[in-house]
Order: structure tokens, then C-alpha cells, then sequence
């Protein structure tokens, strides 16, 4: 299942639309699925917000991005889980800007009872996202990475190689290369 927020390809100049997703119980994004948020091109991608009772990232992903040549900045992330967030096996929560793109990567705020990253199992490479929370301007990106704030109630647990990077990076990727 993936759930993307108002993308207009053919006429990108408008701020693309939030998306908010309230769910009392339990939310798994697994087997690469994804909730995202993209600017195209002078318009700001949307507010991402999700509140539920627990949310599962097992090779899931939400993420706000600023595509190729594009000026909008990518849409902030808000997620406020009353139990636990659980990120694992190159599950993540990120918001980039990609190379040539001018905008501003978005701010992440996670508000949770309970938090588990565990990278233990994910294979790194040069062209893996790291399993974690991330807010990065990639190389060639004139934009600046967004905030990054976490609040847990109880827990942190944190296994493997986990990263809360907030900086911009010099990171080749697959995708860039294809967008090229």
C-alpha cells in the first residue's frame, strides 16, 4: 500500500495537498510500502501527520522528498504514536533534498510511548538509506536538511548501526543516478 499526498506531475506549481492519517488501533508499513510527500516543482510538499496507537516500519517507509530540479520544500513529518514505533530491517522515517533541487528538506517530529530502531539485520552498502530517522540536502541539493525532534515517554532502544543524521551529505544513490 502506498498512500502519496496529492502528487500533480502535470502541473507542479501548487502546494501539494497534507495527509492526515488517524488510526485508533495499530499501523504496519511493511514489505516496502510507503506514505509519501513529493515536490515536483515550485510548490511545497504536504504535511505528512499520522497518530495511532503503534506504528511498524519492517522495510516500510514515510518519507517527504524534494525531487530533481524542483524549488518547493518538502512537507514536514509529524507522528504521534501512544505505544510503540518500531523501525527495522531499512525502515525509516526521512525528508530529503535531492540533487539539483533547491528546496528545503522537512522538519520530523516524533512524539512516542516506546521507540525500537534495530539495523541489526540490514545489509549497509553506498546506495542504502539507513534504518532510522533521517533529514538530509544530498549532494547537488541546494537545500538545507530539516529538524529533527523525538520525544518518547518510556523507551529508546536502539540496535545495530542507527543514525539520527540532520546534515548535508555527500551520498550516492541509485535513484539520483536515474534522475539524472
Amino acid at each position: 500500500l502506498d498512500i502519496i499526498s496529492n502528487l500533480d506531475i502535470n502541473n507542479p506549481s501548487g502546494k501539494i495537498g497534507d495527509l492526515t492519517i488517524n488510526v485508533s488501533k495499530d499501523i504496519n508499513i511493511i514489505n516496502g510500502g510507503a506514505i509519501a510527500s513529493t515536490s515536483t516543482g515550485a510548490g511545497n510538499a504536504g504535511i505528512v501527520t499520522i497518530n495511532s496507537n503503534t506504528l511498524n516500519l519492517s522495510t516500510g517507509s514515510i518519507f517527504s522528498t524534494t525531487m530533481f530540479k524542483s524549488t518547493g520544500d518538502s512537507g514536514s513529518i509529524i507522528l504521534n504514536v501512544q505505544g510503540k514505533l518500531l523501525i527495522e530491517r531499512g525502515g525509516g522515517i526521512s525528508s530529503f533534498s535531492f540533487a539539483n533541487s533547491k528546496g528545503n528538506a522537512g522538519n520530523i517530529t516524533v512524539n512516542a510511548g516506546d521507540i525500537v530502531i534495530d539495523s541489526k539485520d540490514v545489509k549497509y552498502s553506498s546506495t542504502a538509506l539507513s534504518t532510522g530517522i533521517t533529514s538530509e540536502g544530498l549532494i547537488g541539493s541546494q537545500g538545507n536538511s530539516g529538524k529533527i525532534r523525538v520525544t518518547v515517554n518510556r523507551e529508546l532502544d536502539l540496535y545495530g548501526k542507527v543514525e539520527f543524521p540532520v546534515r548535508t551529505i555527500v551520498l550516492v544513490m541509485l535513484m539520483m543516478l536515474l534522475l539524472m
